[in-house]
């Protein structure tokens, strides 16, 4: 490890303890082994507060005996009314969409197209305001994302197929930065009026698969190297409204 990158680290991991140590009472100082996070997490080292992830819907259910007739051409997505909500290890946060639709023929959807917002990737389990925004600055960075120059990401369904019911099947390819790679995940779906709703399950992918290796444990060459986990947890919530 460079000399420049050992002093990042430890400005990082520094600033992070002296934050924390400020914002928190002598009461909480007593529950500190109970809220530490261990290594293998986003930023390990650092101690902080966790609370759950507020979600889009309240959750579809899976209906085996219904039957889901889609009509006209198109749904086209409601950005504001869709997420992807992220999980890594003990952190949460949520991204939003740019724009994209399910394409249907015949009655049957047989692909779309989904345009993520990397740039407004943001972190709901850190409370104090500094530290949060240090966990989005990295994962933005140019060593992780590098939402500057690549601000989007792309996933194409290649392939939709119905298990039962409500609930699909769909294969696409998820291309992050210049890198596409293969996904598989199931889907629950339902229906009011013109509106469909679509539930993912949570999927896990490798960010390393994407060439995202930076502190990662499989190419760090040291153990301080070794500080963001590679497995990375999805559930989307979309919102589409048919296309007159």
């Amino acid at each position: 490890m460079s000399l420049s990158k050992k002093i990042y680290y430890l400005i990082l991991i520094f600033s992070s303890y002296f934050i924390f140590a400020c914002n928190n009472s002598t009461s909480e100082q007593k529950n500190t082994q109970k809220n530490k996070i261990e290594k293998d997490t986003c930023i390990g080292k650092v101690s902080m507060h966790i609370k759950k992830t507020k979600t889009v819907f309240k959750g579809l259910q899976e209906k085996p005996d219904t039957t889901l007739n889609f009509t006209g051409n198109k749904y086209q997505i409601l950005p504001e009314e869709s997420q992807l909500e992220w999980f890594c290890d003990k952190h949460t946060g949520m991204v939003v969409l740019k724009e994209g639709y399910f394409q249907v023929k015949n009655g049957k959807l047989v692909g779309g197209v989904f345009i993520v917002n990397m740039d407004s990737i943001h972190d709901t389990d850190i409370d104090n305001n500094l530290m949060r925004g240090t966990l989005e600055n990295i994962l933005k960075s140019k060593d992780f994302f590098d939402t500057k120059n690549y601000p989007q990401s792309i996933f194409k369904i290649t392939k939709i197929t119905n298990d039962k019911g409500n609930t699909f099947f769909i294969k696409g390819s998820l291309q992050i930065k210049d890198v596409k790679k293969p996904i598989r995940f199931k889907s629950v779906m339902d229906f009011s009026g013109d509106t469909l709703l679509a539930q993912s399950e949570k999927f896990v992918i490798d960010r390393t698969d994407w060439g995202i290796t930076h502190m990662s444990k499989k190419f760090a060459k040291s153990e301080d190297e070794f500080v963001f986990t590679d497995s990375l947890q999805f559930i989307v919530y979309l919102k589409a409204i048919k296309v007159k």
